[in-house]
């Protein structure tokens, strides 16, 4: 899901183009939305249509932080590490 909003409609420009990454010397695939018509036009017609473009509002946006804030902090999500060793991997850099 991507918020096609302000700051995201770049997100979903360079998600919906392939992708040459130098690192790995690989092209990456464009991705398509199945429920945008304003990017049938401008995606490839062959890419894999797996995006869920919406235009959230601030009503929008609060249920969404509320949604995902009680999903995290009861366990229902987590992450690949801790907050405390994330912590302690910043905090031991140079710059952390």
């Amino acid at each position: 899901m991507i918020d096609i909003n302000g700051l995201g409609i770049g997100f979903a420009d360079c998600m919906i183009k392939e992708t040459f990454d130098p690192a790995t010397q690989e092209f990456l695939p464009a991705y398509g939305f199945f429920n945008r018509d304003e990017y049938d036009l401008i995606q490839p017609r062959n890419c894999p249509k797996i995006l869920y473009g919406i235009k959230a509002n601030s009503t929008l946006n609060s249920e969404m932080h509320s949604a995902l804030y009680s999903a995290v902090y009861s366990g229902a999500i987590s992450f690949l590490i801790s907050e405390r060793k994330a912590k302690e991997k910043l905090l031991g850099t140079k710059v952390g």
